[in-house]
């Protein structure tokens, strides 16, 4: 599973501890989180009040596959309030953090409501971009001192977590899944009734083995890395067993199930009580 390494960074914070009073990247972190997990992708956060240094290294031994530095600006003196737009900016030497940098600007500016100040900018200077081991981009995404784009933040915080989850989900080659309904998920329960006939539809037909497809034995569904037959598999779903549907998307439903998070056929997929 590709994880990613989440470092929003805020000055502001009431200290309250409350939601409403989180900074605004904080709170638009915490509605990437179920897009990412209902993708299958892993992440680390930096912790509130974690230094830069700490959260470089943190980042830098877990073996990331993108750094994601996200942060809201405020003007000094003069400029105070005066200044608005969102930037991205990269390494000049990542090749991959300027691929990042274009994908999230791609998807910020159909969110931003003035398109034409999402700008991208390469740095030498950022360490957050040019000390990682991993492709990494730091993305400012308004400036909290100006009241119209304080204002634009308050109230799209769960589309900006969105945006910022597919913009992710899409640099790692993946497909965006939307998360259920906190219902669905506690509902979701797994079903392999039938597996054991050959004329179940293939890839899951018993003791079928081809080039193309996989079996994972009689009366079990594999559960996959990647939403992909020829995926790596990870372990097995028993008959009846129950898991959390994290989301669904193109015949594949992300779950998790003995504290393993991979990919299974919706088909094999029923709501409802367990037997």
């Amino acid at each position: 599973m590709p994880t990613l390494y989440l470092s929003p960074f805020s000055p502001v914070s009431s200290g309250a501890g409350d939601e409403k009073d989180k900074p605004y990247i904080e709170q638009a972190v915490d509605a990437m989180e179920p897009f990412l997990q209902a993708s299958g992708v892993g992440f680390s956060r930096r912790a509130p009040g974690q230094s830069l240094s700490d959260a470089i290294h943190q980042s830098n031994t877990g073996g990331h596959a993108l750094h994601l530095s996200l942060h809201t600006g405020a003007g000094a003196g003069w400029l105070a309030g005066q200044r608005q737009g969102a930037g991205i900016y990269y390494s000049p030497s990542s090749v991959r953090g300027r691929r990042a940098a274009e994908i999230f600007a791609t998807h910020y500016r159909e969110l931003y409501p003035y398109p034409a100040m999402v700008g991208i900018h390469s740095s030498v200077s950022l360490a957050e971009v040019n000390r990682t081991r991993a492709p990494a981009i730091l993305l400012s995404a308004a400036w909290r001192d100006n009241p119209e784009d304080a204002w634009w933040l308050r109230e799209n915080i769960k589309s900006i977590g969105r945006t910022l989850a597919q913009s992710a989900i899409r640099f790692l080659g993946l497909p965006f899944v939307e998360p259920l309904s906190e219902p669905e998920r506690e509902n979701a329960a797994f079903s392999a009734e039938g597996m054991a006939s050959t004329s179940v539809p293939a890839p899951w037909a018993e003791g079928e083995e081809t080039d193309e497809h996989i079996s994972c034995g009689r009366g079990s569904v594999c559960l996959m890395e990647e939403p992909h037959p020829l995926a790596v598999v990870l372990g097995t779903l028993p008959n009846g067993a129950k898991v959390q549907v994290l989301g669904s998307a193109d015949g594949w439903a992300a779950v998790r199930y003995a504290g393993r998070e991979g990919y299974a056929p919706v088909r094999y997929l029923r709501t409802g009580p367990v037997d």
